[in-house]
């Protein structure tokens, strides 16, 4: 690239007002009246990045929406601190918590624009102006009038070019995540299935299934409380443990064992989406003396005759999720299941000897998913400075 981002000389860049910048549609849209089936939700929108990966149906909402057209931005206007703004590939309808930006082509290049507003220096700006307490919202008013600093047209097109290089590379990464997700449930299912000739035993025979501590519990008496981290349903994922933010309550010393995780401990959540009820992972004492909150149980097996890791396998499988799914209470799109359902699944026990050897193969599908989830990482962290190089 002809232009050095390390040494960039902004000394000739031209500050404009936002609505120089862009301009905001607010043509309005009836989901009875409209031939337009795609719906854009907030909730369709992923933090940090420039696509749609996913739509609704106008079916699924009401009331009016906003209209949206293929090189339009949708810019989540509600929680800006979440960094959603994602370019339109499709004429679709959208939430009215959005706004839906044009960009002005006489000032910034359409093709850099969505770089812009994910830019540290717009998004900064954003999250300052908004308003509200639960759900900080911006003003038009307020965004309209606010000023950044922008690059000349003679450069804008290189400086596109290099960005949407890099936003391809990340792209192609996460790709690879993708492929790599299929083929590590497939593996899964053809491993973890009925027709072995295994025998079963009800959960219960071979583990035992501990309750959490309701993270609102009372405590009358304050003598001997002792304050422990502890882990909410958030922490627990499909397939991996998300500790990136751990919260502590207080406890009594004579209750602590009983709530405590020990190693090994298969931890699944009690609900969640239909297809996630009873996700979850191996906690290996990532942080010492910590709790779990009563909407996660802790499995803790007989490891004499079951691994852990071979359990957790049977519960990510089709087998596993059907078999929750099944028996789970349902309400909305949510699904829970109790400590009694849990109990009763039936659990494939071939010998130690097959189970090890299955558990040796998943440790290297989550050796390759290590590498290319610090490889994404990696690509989005250097995505993102030189789109603040850039602006």
């Amino acid at each position: 690239m002809k232009i050095d981002l390390k040494n960039l000389d902004k000394s000739g860049w031209q500050t404009y007002r936002f609505d120089e910048i862009a301009r905001n549609i607010s043509q309005r849209v009836d989901p009875t009246s409209t031939d337009i089936e795609q719906y854009i939700g907030l909730e369709h929108l992923d933090k940090e990045s420039l696509h749609i990966r996913r739509v609704g149906s106008k079916s699924e909402v009401k009331g009016q929406k906003l209209k949206c057209f293929p090189g339009d931005v949708i810019f989540g206007k509600r929680r800006a601190y979440q960094r959603k703004a994602a370019v339109v590939t499709e004429e679709a309808i959208c939430s009215a918590h959005a706004f839906v930006l044009r960009a002005n082509p006489e000032i910034i290049n359409p093709s850099l624009f969505p770089f812009f507003l994910h830019s540290d220096q717009f998004m900064h700006r954003a999250v300052d102006i908004s308003v509200g307490g639960l759900s900080p919202t911006i003003n038009w008013g307020t965004l309209k009038s606010q000023e950044f600093l922008l690059p000349p047209k003679e450069q804008q097109g290189e400086l596109a070019e290099l960005l949407w290089g890099m936003d391809e590379v990340v792209e192609s990464r996460m790709l690879l995540l993708t492929q790599y997700h299929m083929l590590f449930d497939s593996w899964i299912n053809e491993s973890i299935n009925s027709k072995r000739g295994w025998e079963t035993h009800p959960l219960s025979s071979v583990a035992k299934v501990q309750t959490g501590i309701a993270k609102n519990k009372k405590i009358a008496d304050q003598n001997d409380v002792i304050k422990r981290p502890y882990l909410r349903v958030a922490n627990v994922q499909d397939g991996f443990l998300d500790l990136s933010e751990i919260k502590s309550i207080h406890i009594k010393k004579k209750d602590e064992e009983r709530y405590s995780l020990q190693k090994g401990d298969l931890l699944l959540t009690e609900g969640g989406d239909f297809d996630k009820v009873g996700r979850g992972f191996i906690w290996q004492d990532e942080i010492p003396n910590c709790l779990h909150q009563n909407h996660i149980f802790a499995v803790r097996v007989q490891s004499d005759i079951i691994s852990p890791w071979f359990l957790s396998l049977m519960t990510r499988s089709n087998y596993g999720k059907q078999y929750f799914l099944r028996c789970a209470k349902k309400t909305s799109n949510l699904a829970s299941i109790n400590s009694s359902q849990l109990k009763e699944l039936r659990v494939f026990l071939p010998s130690l000897e097959i189970q090890y050897e299955i558990v040796e193969k998943m440790h290297r599908f989550y050796h390759l998913h290590a590498s290319l989830t610090h490889d994404l990482g990696s690509n989005k962290s250097l995505q993102k400075s030189l789109i603040n190089q850039v602006f």
